[in-house]
Formats: C-alpha cells, sequence, structure tokens
C-alpha cells in the first residue's frame, strides 16, 4: 500500500507528481521556489539539492518574509534569492522591494518582488505571474498548476 501511496505504481497519479524526476541539472535552466511555511525545505534542503544536481540557477520567492533571520536578515525584509551556479557551488543575491532582478540566465529580466506583491497576493498566484513573465521575455515553458 506505501507504494501506491508514493506514486510509483499508483494508477491515477504520473511519477512527475509524485517524487523528483530530474536527473540532470544541466538541463534545467532555471529552478523557482514559492516560500510558504515550510521554508527550511526551500532555504537549506532543496537549495542543497539543486546544487548537487548542477542547476545553474535557482531562486527563493519569499514574497511575505516567512524564512528565517539566517536567510533574510533582521529585520525581515521579503526577498528574492538569486542563487547562480559558479565552479560547482552557488553565489548568492539578494533583492528586495522595488530592486530589480539580476539574472545571469535571463540578462533582460525586468522583475521584482513588488511587482510581484502589488499585482498577486496569493502564493499559487505569484508563482503564476512570475512564470507567465519569463516566459512571455525569455521563451521558457508555460507552467500549469492545478
Amino acid at each position: 500500500m506505501e507504494r501506491l501511496f508514493r506514486g510509483a505504481c499508483h494508477p491515477f497519479r504520473q511519477r512527475w507528481e509524485t517524487e523528483s524526476i530530474i536527473t540532470q541539472g544541466s538541463s534545467v535552466k532555471l529552478a523557482i521556489e514559492v516560500v510558504s511555511t515550510n521554508w527550511q525545505d526551500d532555504y537549506a534542503t532543496k537549495q542543497i539539492a539543486y546544487q548537487a544536481l548542477g542547476i545553474q540557477e535557482y531562486w527563493i520567492v519569499d514574497y511575505l518574509g516567512l524564512g528565517g533571520r539566517n536567510f533574510i536578515g533582521h529585520p525581515k525584509q521579503p526577498p528574492i534569492s538569486v542563487y547562480y551556479l559558479v565552479d560547482g557551488e552557488y553565489d548568492l543575491h539578494q533583492f528586495r522591494s522595488a530592486e530589480l532582478i539580476k539574472s545571469p540566465t535571463f540578462p533582460n529580466l525586468e522583475l521584482s518582488i513588488y511587482l510581484c506583491n502589488k499585482k498577486y497576493l496569493q502564493l499559487g498566484s505569484s508563482l503564476r505571474i512570475l512564470l507567465n513573465i519569463l516566459n512571455q521575455n525569455h521563451g521558457l515553458p508555460r507552467y500549469h498548476h492545478n
């Protein structure tokens, strides 16, 4: 029964819905996580995993400032953290408020956390607008989430 629950043989779920299926990080241009109450996963666990996989760029969108002070500073101010892989390790740059995000992968990007917050207040909507902006300007696949 556990095997069915985890999705390996579940008749109604695809493998990608229940587990990570990325095997070659070099095939991923950008991974984005939107922080919720499990912020430790995004700032620690996933950051380490994505770095080990070799995913070139990783963003943490913490538009509510939920992350711990070690990660977003004190006093807490909501950031978008951009990690970029250099010699196998991530370099971190954080952007707040109206600062325009600088992305090595998307150098012409014009987006700030302020723009995400101003128009979209729900977690899922913020991710959708961010990815749709990237798609419009840079030809990324569209994000579909139910």
